[in-house]
């Protein structure tokens, strides 16, 4: 990645620092759903659906006026990557990952640099987006690889 794409503080310029606060919520392994998150600020939930992979669906509130959900759906492979278990997956998109400077990136599912990362894509790095940005630390990452 380019130094021209990263913030001052060393994270890519579509990911909103915000991120950094998000944590393990909630793992239940005999549903397969787990849920990270900030205060009652943001959420992402993971849940297996029976036939159709993983829906991760989430909720940001910006403010007592506005807020945005959203929701996509990732194969295995796609989640262990957007979490940075596997390093890419097949679908991932060079155009992508070039432009936007990223180690994996599914169109309209999510977009990772190292450990940071935005489902389902890269945003503008401000409070706003209806993006939802993850810093994935260790107890995260450990977790999506137990709920696989």
């Amino acid at each position: 990645m380019k130094s021209y794409q990263l913030t001052a503080e060393g994270h890519p310029i579509w990911y909103c620092g915000k991120g950094s606060k998000m944590c393990v919520v909630s793992f239940d392994k005999s549903n397969n759903t787990l849920t990270l998150g900030h205060a009652k600020v943001a959420h992402l939930t993971i849940h297996l659906h029976s036939t159709e992979g993983w829906l991760l669906s989430w909720y940001i509130r910006h403010s007592i006026e506005a807020e945005v959900r959203g929701c996509t759906w990732m194969s295995d492979d796609e989640l262990k990557a957007a979490f940075g278990i596997a390093p890419e997956t097949s679908l991932s998109d060079d155009h992508l990952k070039t432009r936007f400077g990223a180690d994996s990136v599914v169109a309209g599912r999510y977009i990772r640099w190292q450990n940071y990362l935005n489902i389902p894509g890269p945003g503008t790095g401000h409070a706003g987006d209806p993006n939802i940005s993850i810093e994935i630390d260790e107890s995260i990452q450990d977790t999506v690889r137990r709920l696989l």
